[in-house]
């Protein structure tokens, strides 16, 4: 398990169409398990591959072509949600564990007037007190 069967690229393109064309025919949604279980290898070790483990053996090619697939799967999952197909939390779950996406908001605070050092401890604390906000 998690070692494929194949020692070039060309046959990892061959297994990857013919996991796409399966699943137009049998009318399957692509999955990326799917096409690790496909490329007779784990998630985690597909995942690896995109991000260039194996482009010792295979070459950056092996790395390119994992990424291609996966973006295939991703644009798949994607359009089912824009068309209302899919359930909106499922994709913001795959979307969320499979594509990088995040949900999150980053908050940068800086402030208006710096405090100085050369300040004297009343005068900082005037500063303070006027720049409280009223409700």
């Amino acid at each position: 398990r998690g070692v494929a069967k194949f020692d070039n690229t060309a046959d990892m393109e061959f297994l990857i169409e013919q996991y796409f064309q399966d699943c137009a025919e049998e009318g399957l949604r692509p999955t990326i398990r799917g096409l690790a279980s496909a490329l007779g290898t784990t998630w985690k070790s597909l995942f690896d591959w995109g991000n260039g483990s194996r482009d010792a053996t295979l070459g950056p090619e092996c790395s390119e072509l994992i990424k291609n697939a996966k973006q295939f799967i991703a644009e798949f999952d994607e359009q089912m949600a824009v068309e209302g197909l899919d359930n909106p939390v499922l994709y913001m779950f795959r979307a969320k564990n499979y594509y990088q996406m995040q949900d999150k908001q980053e908050i940068t605070v800086t402030p208006r007037q710096s405090l100085e050092a050369s300040q004297a401890p009343e005068q900082i604390a005037a500063q303070i007190e006027a720049d409280i906000p009223i409700d």
